[in-house]
């Protein structure tokens, strides 16, 4: 596993964030290619870990991968326009090789993409720590630094 989860000194505002996100299936994730552009794509999220991290299924020799092994700072962009929830995150990313976790998350969606189930070798999960983020829920905005 590459870049160690870090800390977290903020649990409820994070608490909070989980709670925007969970029920918006797709994120644009944004990555830094190594000629330093911007490169954003929708991402199935798979799983919000227990306040901890963010995780998607990839293809082990896709571009995604390969920025985030260059540079592991990402971008995270959720919109839910009928319940009135933006989330924008940032954070840094970490590849994982974790079958068991592959296993527990896999569902039949991700087998058009991964014909060779959970044990597929070219499957392997993104794991984002989020560091700072800002939503907006109604009326409400927040900002929070959340390392």
């Amino acid at each position: 596993m590459e870049n160690p989860p870090s800390q977290r000194a903020d649990k409820p505002r994070l608490d909070h964030l989980w709670k925007l996100v969970e029920g918006i299936e797709i994120a644009m994730m944004t990555t830094v290619d190594q000629d330093g552009m911007l490169h954003s794509r929708p991402m199935a999220t798979q799983a919000v870990e227990a306040g901890e991290y963010l995780l998607f299924f990839a293809a082990r020799d896709s571009g995604k991968v390969k920025a985030i092994r260059a540079n592991h700072h990402v971008s995270l962009a959720y919109a839910s326009p009928g319940s009135s929830r933006y989330v924008s995150a940032a954070g840094r990313a970490r590849i994982s090789d974790n079958r068991a976790e592959a296993q527990r998350l896999w569902s039949p969606a991700a087998q058009g993409w991964f014909p060779g189930g959970p044990a597929d070798e070219g499957l392997v999960l993104i794991e984002v720590d989020v560091d700072e983020a800002q939503w907006w829920d109604g009326a409400n905005v927040a900002q929070v630094e959340l390392r």
